[in-house]
């Protein structure tokens, strides 16, 4: 049998966070929220560069972004706690996907002394400036452990 969207595999994944993002944009739009917007279309992207499988041994690594996951994926087992949790997985995911960013700013604000003095005034302007990216990776994570088919205490603390 052909797998469907429906089913718990890449394609339904991403299905279903393409769905929760376009609702959640929409509302945004409807709103004129547009940390909603923000929200609402990173929820997809988020699924497909950072999703709870970027554990699964069996990914292919045909991109440098999957090269870069490739400690993750050999130190975390499938479907464990370190990766399918909202309490430890998505923080820990969310950690690893952003060091690059923040090794990279920091770069910036070293190499450039009016970045590195706006930052060092107002750094929770930044802050709030990315804030919504936490967000839809929790939105975008629930969606994907609820169709792996999680219970409420597993969402958050894993099988």
């Amino acid at each position: 049998m052909k797998p469907s969207i429906w089913d718990s595999n890449k394609r339904g994944h991403r299905f279903a966070a393409v769905l929760v993002g376009v609702g959640i944009a929409t509302c945004g739009i409807a709103t004129q929220n547009y940390y909603l917007v923000a929200t609402g279309l990173t929820v997809p992207v988020y699924e497909r560069f950072c999703t709870p499988d970027m554990d699964h041994n069996s990914r292919k690594v045909d991109s440098l972004w999957l090269v870069y996951w490739s400690p993750f994926r050999w130190m975390t087992p499938h479907r464990s706690r370190w990766s399918h949790s909202l309490l430890l997985g998505t923080p820990l995911r969310f950690i690893y996907a952003a060091l690059p960013f923040l090794i990279a700013l920091g770069f910036w604000t070293v190499l450039d002394p009016v970045v590195g003095a706006t930052l060092a005034a107002n750094p929770w302007a930044w802050a709030q400036l990315f804030s919504w990216i936490p967000l839809a990776a929790i939105i975008s994570d629930t969606v994907h452990l609820l169709k792996d088919g999680f219970g409420p205490i597993e969402l958050f603390f894993g099988k």
